[in-house]
């Protein structure tokens, strides 16, 4: 949707935007290339990070899926009956 500007009349002239071809572009110092510095620390807990990924993703790995849903169904029946989802309604 346009909402500014004059109005533009059929005999009216297609006015060019003239371009600046003289206009100086900021000239780039090349410098060296900047090196995120990380103490042994960060460096430390990236890699335990990364490590717990690793178990993470292996130990899910080990069962498929029909073994995971018949680990969870055992696990919901063990549950007492406070869990159960109540009754709506009648009947």
């Amino acid at each position: 949707m346009f909402t500014g500007g004059g109005l533009r009349l059929k005999g009216d002239k297609v006015k060019k935007k003239k371009k600046d071809k003289e206009r100086e572009k900021p000239v780039k110092i090349d410098s060296e290339p900047y090196v995120p510095y990380k103490t042994p620390t960060e460096l430390k807990h990236e890699k335990t990070k990364k490590m717990r990924l690793d178990e993470k993703i292996e130990k899910a790995a080990e069962k498929s899926h029909k073994e995971r849903v018949a680990d969870f169904n055992k696990y919901l029946s063990s549950l007492s009956e406070h869990h159960d989802i109540p009754r709506v309604g009648p009947g």
